[in-house]
């Protein structure tokens, strides 16, 4: 969100006083008031007056304001100055920024007595006055960049200049065609001195990031054959996991046959003992089985993963009587 400036319009010759002054105020000139708008300027101003007598000084300076872009006269602008100077809280660069714009109005209308006012305002605030300068680099320069403060353009010729601003929040931007715009908030300290504040370059925008060079073509962070190669290894890992359980199934059943055999004879068991026996056997089988399917999985995933996209491969299962596993074929 950019926060609403008051616009100013009046008639000056340009100094370095008053392009400091434009982050404080935006002046920009009209035609020649035509009669309804000196009236209109007139009754503003009065209220304006009013307002600043019982005290409602914020509500005052909006319509000092508006009297002065209907009909822009020193004397309006001293008001305006005078009405930031006192308004709450302090709009201290607002102020010194009026000032010096009347002072400019008052020469060019041959007023000394409101020029020696305006300067006289304008050099008090001097020593309290909050200062930013923005610090653009040139490798942030591209072309094209617009620089805001709440908003407001800042030309080229006022970066790296330290600029009054009023105390507060304050809105900065930067854009730049074909880059991504940055932005961020800042508080201004009141009698906060000269702060330095860097503009960045610019980043590419997201989807240009994301092609990467004109022509180029992107290659997929996760091609087909990598999901193959996960797959692979989540079933060796299975494989592993499953020839475990059955190894210890089978070493169980084995022990368990120990009681129902000779002593140090195992071919010669009863019948329970033959039963545990053939059942620790066929686990064993199992556990063997599962263990080589497995292992060859994690060995192909692994393989075919980390050689993905440029590698091609092709995995098959092969089982037999008391073996198994996975053969692997591809070029890489």
């Amino acid at each position: 969100m950019h926060r609403n400036r008051t616009h100013l319009s009046c008639q000056f010759a340009p100094s370095a006083a008053v392009l400091a002054a434009a982050l404080a105020l935006t002046s920009s000139a009209t035609a020649q008031p035509t009669p309804a708008n000196k009236a209109a300027s007139s009754a503003l101003f009065t209220d304006a007056q009013a307002l600043m007598a019982a005290g409602r000084v914020n509500e005052a300076c909006p319509k000092f304001a508006e009297a002065q872009r209907l009909y822009p006269t020193a004397g309006t602008l001293l008001n305006l100055g005078d009405c930031f100077e006192r308004s709450t809280p302090a709009r201290t660069a607002s102020a010194w920024g009026a000032f010096r714009q009347a002072e400019v109005a008052a020469r060019n209308a041959g007023d000394a007595e409101r020029q020696a006012e305006a300067s006289r305002r304008a050099l008090a605030l001097e020593p309290s006055l909050s200062k930013v300068t923005l610090n653009v680099p040139p490798a942030a320069r591209a072309p094209g960049l617009e620089v805001k403060w709440d908003g407001n353009v800042v030309g080229e010729g006022m970066w790296g200049t330290a600029v009054p601003v009023d105390a507060g929040e304050h809105a900065l931007e930067a854009s730049a065609p074909g880059k991504r715009s940055w932005s961020r908030t800042l508080f201004v300290q009141p009698n906060g001195g000269t702060v330095p504040v860097p503009v960045p370059e610019l980043p590419p925008p997201p989807l240009a990031a994301a092609l990467g060079p004109v022509g180029a073509t992107p290659e997929p962070s996760w091609s087909s054959q990598r999901y193959v190669g996960l797959g692979l290894g989540v079933v060796g890992v299975a494989g592993v996991v499953v020839g475990a359980i059955f190894g210890t199934k089978a070493a169980g059943k084995n022990t368990d046959s120990l009681p129902h055999c000779l002593p140090n004879d195992i071919t010669h068991c009863d019948a329970t003992g033959v039963g545990l026996r053939n059942d620790a056997f066929s686990a064993a089988t199992v556990s063997t089985v599962a263990m080589l399917v497995g292992g060859a999985a994690l060995v192909g995933g692994t393989i075919t993963f980390l050689t993905a996209p440029s590698g091609t491969a092709k995995v098959q299962p092969v089982v037999g009587t008391g073996f198994g596993g996975l053969t692997l074929r591809g070029t890489w």
